[in-house]
C-alpha cells in the first residue's frame, strides 16, 4: 500500500499452480485495488526446485481455466496482464476473437509472439552462461567467451531447433509457437484444449 500511495511502479508476479489457481483472480483484483501497473502471470513449469513439486503443474483443463481468467481480467483490469511461460495464451486469445487469417496472425506475431525463448529476453547467469529462457536450464554460450551479437545468432538457431513438430503447420504459430521448454507437451497445446 505504501508503494501505491507514493506512486511507485507497483508490479505483481503470480505463479499459477494447482494449489493457488482459484486465488489468481483475487490477487489481480487486490492489485487493481492498490493501483498496480502490471501483472506477470506465470504458468508453473516444474524445473529446478520445482521438480520437487511437479504435481503442482496445471493440467490442460486448468490451463484452459487460467487462459479464460486472464482473458476476462485483461478486458476489465486497469493494469497490463501479461502471461509468461504460457505462449498458448496468445493462440487462445486469437481464437476467442475469431482470428483465422494466417496473414493476420503473422502480423500479430510481431507484437504477441508467444514463446520468447531466445528472442524476447536473454538470461545471463552469474557465471556468464547465457540461457534462452529461465525454463530451459541449458547454456547456449558464455558471455565471457563470445560476443553478445554472436550469442544472439546462437540463441536464434537454438530456438529454432526446439520447435515441436505439431507447431510447424499450425496457423497460430506466429502468436504461440509452443513452449520451447515443453515442446512435446501436447496437453498444453491450445489446439488440443478445445
Amino acid at each position: 500500500m505504501n508503494c501505491a500511495r507514493v506512486k511507485l511502479y507497483l508490479h505483481f508476479n503470480i505463479v499459477a499452480t494447482r494449489v493457488n489457481l482459484q486465488e489468481v483472480v483475487k490477487v489481480i483484483d487486490y492489485g487493481n485495488q492498490l493501483g498496480a501497473f502490471s501483472f506477470f502471470i506465470y504458468r508453473f513449469v516444474p524445473i529446478g526446485r520445482g521438480e520437487d513439486v511437479k504435481q503442482w503443474e496445471l493440467d490442460h483443463e486448468q490451463s484452459l481455466q487460467l487462459m479464460q481468467t486472464v482473458l476476462g481480467k485483461q478486458r476489465t483490469s486497469r493494469a497490463f496482464i501479461i502471461p509468461v511461460g504460457f505462449p498458448e495464451y496468445w493462440a487462445y486469445a486469437a481464437k476467442e476473437r475469431n482470428i483465422k487469417s494466417q496473414r493476420l496472425t503473422s502480423s500479430l506475431g510481431r507484437y504477441f509472439g508467444g514463446c520468447q525463448a531466445g528472442r524476447g529476453m536473454t538470461y545471463i547467469k552469474p557465471d556468464g552462461d547465457v540461457w534462452a529462457c529461465p525454463f530451459l536450464p541449458t547454456a547456449v554460450a558464455n558471455i565471457r567467451k563470445k560476443s553478445f551479437p554472436d550469442i544472439r545468432g546462437l540463441l536464434s538457431r537454438y530456438r529454432d531447433s526446439l520447435s515441436a513438430p505439431n507447431c510447424i503447420s499450425c496457423y497460430l504459430r506466429p502468436v504461440c509457437g509452443g513452449c520451447k521448454a515443453r515442446p512435446d507437451d501436447i496437453a498444453s497445446c491450445f489446439m488440443k484444449m478445445e
